[in-house]
């Protein structure tokens, strides 16, 4: 199995690039951490906006319901029908006209219902309101006074959309209560405006800096503060679809009302400023990323440089140059352990050329001494 050799330069290289990556990888999991903690925050401040928004609407519906009772029990208010229900002609007239007043009086207290009235039991409707309009037709109110008297005297309610928006029409049967009698005597309802129901309570100003609410109950939109949105799309991993817009959306639904509560922001409104910050850190750390890539290159090259022109001398020395070369390694710019190395190893080939030079002074000599001892034993069988 072959074996990848790695260069210094090629092992510093990859070294300083993995490190690089790992900074880069960190800061972008700090970034989307950031965005996470932040996300969690607001879906955690949204659920208890949500939570006490359902807990004011309940609190209004109780209110207005506790106020259909009250009507209830209005003793002149029972007394005037039910002597208007056995009485006849201008008489009849003006106990119903008295008893529409005692029950316009009692809902003029509360300022979101526009309209109030009796549906009698011959489906006569004797109503009053600031719009002077009914959110239905009469042939709507047999329906509406069947819904009544489907629950005994208790109050029920019943969401109807009009032109001027959504209406919440509250309903209960009226009873004679004297003597325990409980004769069916007609039927109340009082016409709430939503929009003005919200507005009492605070609601839309409470979130209209930030984000759009939409309330709705069943398929029918009850009130919402957007242009466009006609009901409340399914969330989907908390991210809605308006009109091709992405908005980042919490729900809650009441279970006692079962009524849908919405909050939902754009998301480039919402988590702008954090996707701004990530680009950013993408950006920066990038940068990091390029430049440590070139530092690296150049230290790497500056680093290795000296060692590969040691490496070629080394092969010189071993094809047999032993010659200096001062000029290997400026000392002067270079004082660090290659340029040590180097020095000490132009020395150590000062130091062996000089022991070479001398040892072959050393053998000619040597040899000069002996070709004159030869000489000098030569000689004298020449001179017999």
């Amino acid at each position: 199995r072959a074996r990848i050799e790695w260069s210094i330069r090629s092992r510093f290289f990859l070294a300083m690039f993995l490190v690089a990556a790992i900074a880069m990888l960190v800061g972008l999991t700090v970034s989307l951490h950031e965005s996470e903690v932040f996300r969690t925050k607001c879906t955690d401040d949204y659920v208890q906006r949500l939570e006490f928004t359902s807990y004011q609407m309940n609190t209004a519906i109780n209110s207005i319901e506790a106020l259909t009772l009250r009507i209830f029990g209005n003793e002149k208010l029972q007394t005037y029908l039910y002597e208007g229900d056995g009485a006849s002609g201008y008489l009849r007239a003006q106990l119903n006209k008295k008893a529409l007043q005692t029950v316009t009086d009692i809902a003029s207290e509360v300022s979101c219902i526009t309209c109030s009235g009796i549906i009698t039991k011959e489906n006569t409707l004797l109503y009053q309101g600031t719009k002077g309009t009914l959110p239905f037709t009469s042939e709507e109110s047999a329906q509406l006074r069947a819904m009544a008297e489907e629950k005994n005297g208790k109050s029920v309610y019943k969401i109807i959309r009009d032109r001027q928006g959504a209406m919440l029409v509250f309903l209960r049967q009226i009873r004679r209560t004297e003597n325990v009698e409980l004769t069916n005597l007609g039927t109340l309802f009082l016409c709430v405006d939503a929009n003005r129901l919200v507005h009492s309570i605070g609601i839309d100003k409470a979130y209209s800096q930030y984000a759009n609410i939409a309330i709705q109950k069943d398929d029918q939109l009850l009130y919402t503060d957007h242009e466009t949105l006609s009901s409340i799309p399914e969330a989907i991993d908390n991210y809605i679809k308006i009109d091709g817009k992405s908005y980042f959306c919490i729900e809650r639904t009441d279970g006692r009302t079962e009524w849908r509560y919405a909050l939902f922001a754009p998301e480039s409104e919402l988590f702008g400023e954090y996707i701004h910050l990530a680009y950013k850190m993408v950006f920066y750390f990038s940068l990091v990323f390029v430049g440590i890539i070139l530092l690296s290159v150049a230290f790497s090259s500056s680093l290795v440089k000296p060692i590969y022109r040691l490496a070629e001398r080394m092969k010189e020395v071993e094809a047999g140059d032993f010659s200096t070369q001062p000029d290997l390694v400026d000392l002067k710019k270079q004082r660090d352990e290659i340029a040590e190395l180097s020095r000490c190893f132009e020395i150590m080939l000062q130091k062996i050329d000089t022991m070479v030079i001398e040892n072959l002074k050393k053998e000619a000599a040597i040899k000069d001494a002996r070709y004159r001892a030869l000489q000098a034993q030569i000689n004298p069988h020449f001179l017999y």
